[in-house]
C-alpha cells in the first residue's frame, strides 16, 4: 500500500527488528499507540492514508483519502507533543 519494505517500515516506525513488522502483518499483534499515529500520518505515492480503524478491526477500506480537517490536525499535533507515558494513560482511560 505505501510501497513500503518491512525492513523500511521497521526503520521507519522505529521497531528494533523487522519480524515485528512481519507479525503485524500476519495480525499476530498490533502496532503502539505511537506508532499507530506514526503510521496515519504516511501517505501512499496518490495521496491516500491508511484507515487506523481497518488496521485495528479489519473493517472498512484499506486506504482512505487524504483530506485531513482541522480537527484532526489539531489532534495530530496535541498527540504528536505528549509523552508515550501520557498517550497510554489517555488509551487507559479510554478503554
Amino acid at each position: 500500500m505505501l510501497g513500503l519494505t518491512p525492513v523500511t517500515a521497521y526503520e521507519l516506525l522505529g521497531y528494533t527488528n523487522p519480524s515485528t513488522i512481519y507479525s503485524i502483518n500476519a495480525g499476530r499483534c498490533l502496532p503502539d499507540l505511537t506508532r499507530l499515529l506514526k503510521l496515519s500520518t504516511l501517505r501512499t505515492p496518490s495521496g491516500y492514508r491508511i484507515n487506523i480503524d481497518w488496521i485495528i478491526t479489519g473493517e472498512g477500506e484499506k486506504l482512505l483519502p487524504s483530506k485531513q480537517t482541522a480537527r484532526n490536525i489539531k489532534v495530530e499535533k496535541i498527540l504528536s507533543t505528549c509523552s508515550t507515558k501520557k498517550i497510554s494513560a489517555i488509551v487507559t482511560l479510554l478503554d
